[in-house]
């Protein structure tokens, strides 16, 4: 069994379970295109981020039920096609439910945008969520 890695040099390497190193496969080249920090609470939109590179606006969709809990963000910079990643989180409910982000491909996939809901369980929710963090990567 092995883990990749990537060491002071940018190269990749192979750990083994032994605990010998060995040159490994290059990795894909991927960089984050974009990223949001922002405060999910309250029902105004525009939504203002706390912190953010290449997002023009966060807007909290009024047209999904229940629309509270879904957001489309839109990229300052448009990506060469749709075939990136956006990984989310979201902070827990005030007793600690566990939150989890779903990339909606039904409501808006584009170069420049994006939609994302947040459940808690299997229930939107909008309920505990001061921080959302999102990164595109491509």
């Amino acid at each position: 069994k092995s883990i990749r890695l990537a060491n002071g040099n940018s190269q990749n390497a192979l750990l083994w379970t032994s605990g010998s190193e060995t040159a490994g496969p290059a990795a894909p080249a991927a960089t984050c295109k974009a990223f949001v920090v922002f405060n999910g609470t309250g029902t105004g939109s525009p939504i203002t981020p706390i912190v953010s590179a290449n997002v023009s606006t966060v807007t909290r969709s009024s047209t999904t039920s229940p629309g509270f809990s879904v957001f489309e963000i839109t990229m300052t910079t448009a990506l060469d096609n749709t075939n990136y990643a956006v990984i989310a989180t979201s902070s827990s409910g005030a007793s600690g439910e566990q939150r989890t982000v779903v990339l909606r491909t039904d409501l808006t996939l584009t170069t420049t945008k994006f939609s994302i809901q947040i459940l808690d369980g299997a229930t939107p929710t909008n309920a505990g969520l001061a921080r959302v963090s999102v990164a595109v990567f491509a």
